[in-house]
């Protein structure tokens, strides 16, 4: 946003206030559409510059991941005191009606026969507002607001 010269509020990973939203929903729906493979591959040969010269007789290509990525599916309101209004709603709805398999399908998997790991949900307070966070081993999902 600072190179597109959006005005906007920043608290923590929060954005209480962007002067042109639908310009900054441009910039993070065209995220969705970047070739990212081919966007590290620019940074092989600073990683190992003699890659061809090692691999010259296989074809050996990175195989490329990330360990930690966070998309974000945020509902903006008007004004801080619309959200307000709704919210113990939304928490109180994200604690008792969400099943294991909810949050399973919400990470994209299946409960099978041998699973074996705990879908566990929990519930803070904080002093910047609430969160509430399903979790599946390292995978989780987060309802937080300020």
């Amino acid at each position: 946003m600072d190179q597109e010269g959006i005005q906007y509020r920043r608290l923590d990973n929060c954005f209480p206030w962007i002067k042109d939203f639908d310009k900054a929903q441009g910039l993070m729906d065209a995220q969705a559409r970047i070739a990212w493979r081919q966007a590290a591959e620019r940074f092989v040969d600073m990683l190992n510059p003699i890659h061809d010269e090692i691999f010259e007789d296989f074809a050996v290509q990175y195989y490329w991941s990330v360990y930690q990525d966070e998309w974000a599916s945020d509902i903006a309101f008007k004004s801080a005191d619309a959200l307000a209004e709704i919210y113990p709603h939304l928490v109180l709805h994200a604690m008792t009606n969400f099943s294991s398999r909810d949050v399973l399908r919400f990470l994209g998997r299946r409960p099978r026969g041998a699973f074996d790991q705990e879908v566990t949900t929990d519930f803070r307070q904080r002093r910047e507002g609430v969160r509430v966070k399903h979790r599946v081993g390292k995978n989780s999902l987060k309802n937080a607001a300020a």
